[in-house]
Formats: structure tokens, sequence, C-alpha cells
């Protein structure tokens, strides 16, 4: 029986998903430090270490089950049947789980208080819609805390042999489109694994579509853009690039194609 784990990227959570049916769901997986939050700096520390055992996947929603796709089913009709799969784990195959049960609300005021606790954020969801993975229009939103945004690296910049900066893109109208460089974050431990990457995607193409942007094809080591980073910035210029932004690591879990620009967006209310 095969088990699709949309968001998981752990050997430990990928033993546990063998004892479930068949199914498809999407979750997020986190380290959780010490003040029980998520943190992303131990979540890139345990997958770079290899060492994922007290890793776990947060489950949300449910696309199939049973032989049977769920995504015309509405949201609270997907997480009845998520909660069921995930509860007949046992032992420590459950532990690798956690369910994340819907909050019916202000998503105003839970946004408040996401952020007060010192989360990154809520993703708003309508109860009643079906599963949309790439919608935009109001069926799910995503409200963040602080400044963070997925991008894909394009190439990387150098001043003489040392590393510099990345260039980075991400999906906008369907196309790949540049948004600037992320020039701090980088240290002797990070930098190692980056290099590995970037050279491993060395291509010889600019990857952008109809780009736009001041570079010379020799200031720009080009890459196939695959590999997925998360950074804090500032904010986004009015010609939509981002500004002041730090690199705070490679995100394994994510796939380039589904990186898009994420313009800051109220929570509705559900």
């Amino acid at each position: 029986m095969s088990r699709e784990l949309k968001g998981g990227h752990d050997p430990e959570i990928a033993a546990a998903a063998t004892k479930l049916d068949e199914c498809i769901i999407d979750g997020e997986v986190c380290a959780v430090g010490a003040d029980g939050l998520p943190s992303f700096a131990g979540l890139t520390d345990a997958l770079s270490a290899k060492k994922t055992a007290g890793l776990v996947y947060y489950v949300f929603d449910m696309m199939a089950g049973g032989g049977t796709s769920l995504m015309a089913a509405p949201l609270t009709a997907r997480k009845a049947a998520l909660k069921k799969a995930i509860g007949k784990l046992k032992g420590q195959d459950k532990k690798r789980f956690s369910c994340v049960a819907h909050q019916a609300g202000d998503g105003n005021e839970m946004h408040k208080a996401a952020c007060r606790i010192g989360l990154e954020g809520i993703v708003s969801k309508l109860k009643d819609a079906a599963y949309k993975p790439d919608d935009r229009s109001g069926i799910w939103t995503k409200a963040k805390c602080r400044a963070s945004q997925e991008l894909v690296v394009a190439g990387w910049k150098t001043t003489g042999t040392a590393f510099r900066s990345l260039v980075v893109g991400a999906h906008r109208g369907g196309k790949f489109v540049h948004v600037g460089t992320v020039g701090t974050g980088y240290n002797s431990r990070n930098l190692p694994d980056l290099m590995k990457a970037l050279k491993a995607r060395a291509s010889d193409k600019r990857p952008y579509e109809g780009a736009r942007h001041s570079m010379e094809p020799k200031e720009v080591h080009w890459v196939k853009p695959t590999l997925v980073i998360e950074a804090e910035i500032a904010s986004w210029t009015s010609d939509q690039l981002i500004r002041q932004a730090s690199f705070k690591g490679m995100r394994d879990d994510k796939l380039a194609k589904n990186v898009v620009v994420e313009t800051p967006a109220p929570p509705p209310k559900l």
C-alpha cells in the first residue's frame, strides 16, 4: 500500500507512515524547542546532522484515503478523516504525528494570539471549502507574524572567489521571476552545505522567464532553480523586490514549483 506525505521529510516519520492505511496527507515537519514552539533552526540542524528522531509531523489536511479522493470534500470532513487515520497509530509511531485541529472564530484575533506567543503565523481556511493546493482567491490565506519568505535560488554572486550572496526568484503569474538577492545570514556552519547544494545544480543558463534585472551573467554563477531556501525579509519594494533579506536555511521539504510570491493578507473571519 502506498502512502504519500506532502511536506514530510524524515526517515522515522516515513517509517511510522507505513503503519497508516493508504492515504495522502498534508502537513509540516517541525522541530519543537524547549519553549514548546516550532524551531526552524532546530529543524535545519536536525536535517543537516541526520538526527531526526525528535521531529514531529504536524498534519492538517487529507486529500485521499482508502483509495478515495477527498479533494472535493469540505475541510471539516477531511479533518475528521485525518483524525481517524492518525488515531490508528500506536506507541512511538503515534508520537511522530500531531493532528492540527481547525479553530473556528475570528481569524484576526487568532493571528494576534499566534504572534503574541511567538508563532510564525496562521493559515486560515474556509471550513466548507474543497482542497485547493495553490489557491490564492480566498479559500485559504497565510498570515505571517514575521516577514519571511520561501525563495528559489537562481544563482550566487562572488567577490573574487569568495561567496557574496544568493540570487533568488519565485513564481508569479505562472512564471519564475527575479525577486532580488539574499546578502546576509551565512556562516561557517551553513555555508559549506549551501555551496555543495549550489555546485550540484550549476548551470550556464539564466533560469528566469522574462527577467528584468541589472546583473550581468559574468557576475552570477547560475544554477538550476530547484533549491528552496527560507529568508527573513524587511519588506517588499514597490517594484516587487525583497529588501534586507537574511538567509535562514535550506528547505529540503519544499518543491521549487510551489514557491510563489506571498503578499501579506489579513486572515479572514471564519
